[in-house]
Parts: C-alpha cells; sequence; structure tokens
C-alpha cells in the first residue's frame, strides 16, 4: 500500500469539533446514569436486609448456654456465618459506591439529556 493514502492531515486550530453519540444513544445513557445509583442503592439495601435476617436466624438457632445469668453462644461460627458477613462487608462497599454513584452519575445523566433536549432544539 502507497504511505500517501494512510495519511490523515490534522485539523487546523478552531476546526475541531467534538463528536457525540447518536441522539438515541444520549438519551439512553442519561436515563441509566440517573436511575442506576437509585435502583442499585435499593437493591443493595433490600439484600442486606435479606442477608442480615438469615444471620438473625443462624444465630438464635444456636442455643445458649446461661452462666451467671448472661446467656452465651457456645456454637462455634459456621462457615455460614462468615460468608454472610462478608456478603455484608461487600454490600456496604458497594453501597458506598452507589451513593458516590447518585452525586456524579445523576448529574451527569441530566447533562447528557439536556444536550440531547438541545440537539433536538437546534435542529
Amino acid at each position: 500500500m502507497d504511505q500517501q493514502s494512510q495519511y490523515v492531515p490534522m485539523p487546523e486550530a478552531g476546526q475541531v469539533q467534538p463528536t457525540l453519540p447518536p441522539k438515541k444513544a444520549l438519551k439512553k445513557l442519561g436515563l441509566i446514569l440517573i436511575i442506576a445509583p437509585f435502583a442499585g442503592l435499593i437493591a443493595i439495601l433490600l439484600l442486606y436486609a435479606i442477608i442480615t435476617f438469615i444471620l438473625q436466624a443462624i444465630i438464635a438457632g444456636s442455643t445458649p448456654d446461661v452462666v451467671n445469668g448472661v446467656a452465651e453462644l457456645t456454637a462455634q461460627p459456621s462457615l455460614g456465618l462468615a460468608v454472610a458477613k462478608i456478603v455484608n462487608v461487600v454490600l456496604g462497599v458497594l453501597g458506598i459506591i452507589c451513593v458516590l454513584g447518585i452525586f456524579t452519575a445523576f448529574p451527569a445523566g441530566i447533562i447528557l439529556l439536556i444536550i440531547e433536549a438541545a440537539r433536538k432544539n437546534k435542529a
């Protein structure tokens, strides 16, 4: 192949136009960025509640020993209990990410919807 056919000249200053995705893609991405952090946070809170309920059922299933009027659980922590605690930590980290997403993705989604609306009004 000829080297000259592969050469693309650089545009002059002031000639560069930002390329935006198609209109439908902007609207879809904007809506996803607005809805996803809230939906994720709700899902994480529901999962956290379910896992906490299961943890309480596991702990309540253990028989307590009463020593000097204080109930103590003698059962060794089970593998399921350890896994549930790890899952709770992971859900906590995902919850933090969703809350940060509310502060970052939500405004970005609004900006994308505004750009899409401005494009629509301009055309």
